[in-house]
């Protein structure tokens, strides 16, 4: 009865009416030290684990060799869960949170706000190095 149980809150069934791939994005943090973000995943109730370093760039926006603009994946663009964290399996459940980090690697005290994905499953059309979604 236990396993059963455990099963059936780690699998779930891909919404057909979303992306493929989840995709997240979160607010930036106002602390201007803030370089990069970590994004961590775990199965619903684990611990979270360390996934991926997505570290912000400075863009010179009118050519005078001086960084105006931090741009932060996940803050500016969204990030593609499979495509970062590609360990994560196919119809399962995952928790995702981030923290940020400074220049020291130092992160966030807190953890962002939780979101639960369910993982679609990806195939590949070698003919056309194309990812579909499987029927």
């Amino acid at each position: 009865m236990i396993i059963a149980s455990i099963l059936f809150a780690v699998l779930c069934t891909p919404d057909a009416t979303r992306t493929p791939t989840p995709v997240v994005m979160w607010d930036s943090v106002s602390e201007a030290t803030v370089i990069g973000y970590t994004v961590y995943y775990n199965e619903p109730g684990g611990t979270p684990q360390l996934s991926v370093d997505i570290p912000c760039d400075w863009l010179d926006l009118d050519d005078d060799n001086v960084p105006e603009f931090k741009w932060c994946r996940g803050v500016n663009f969204g990030v593609a869960l499979q495509k970062a964290i590609p360990s994560l399996l196919p119809l399962t459940s995952y928790e995702i949170r981030v923290k940020a980090y400074d220049a020291r690697m130092v992160r966030s005290v807190n953890f962002s706000n939780v979101v639960t994905v369910c993982m679609s499953a990806v195939c590949s059309s070698t003919a056309r190095g194309v990812h579909t979604p499987c029927n």
